[in-house]
């Protein structure tokens, strides 16, 4: 296993644990703000990395490599360095919708009632 998967099987563990704590009771918005700016980080990081596996894709020399499926190997890096610029595209939007949601989060605040 290369040190980029021991990085990142340890970020799936830690989004593991994060998607365990959400079996309690709702967070009140002013809570989640925390929890939108780290998932906004999260998502803001994520296309270098995807980034860096389309451009492996694209280097990656197709007669140092098998299909066992039978098909040329050039096929399916291409498919997969697809799927991958696919990916980049959608945690570019998705990471736009987390700043969104934790800038109109960062607005709140919790009534409170004095004595």
């Amino acid at each position: 296993m290369t040190d980029l998967a021991r990085h990142l099987d340890g970020a799936s563990t830690s989004v593991a644990l994060a998607n365990h704590a959400t079996h309690g009771a709702p967070l009140a918005v002013t809570d989640a703000y925390d929890v939108v700016g780290a998932l906004d980080e999260l998502l803001r990081r994520l296309p270098q990395l995807v980034g860096f596996l389309v451009r492996s894709t694209k280097r990656a020399d197709p007669t140092d490599y098998f299909d066992d499926l039978g098909r040329h190997p050039a096929g399916a890096i291409a498919d997969a360095g697809h799927a991958l610029a696919l990916v980049v595209a959608d945690l570019d939007a998705a990471g736009a919708h987390a700043t969104t949601a934790h800038n109109h989060l960062g607005h709140l605040g919790r009534l409170t009632t004095e004595d």
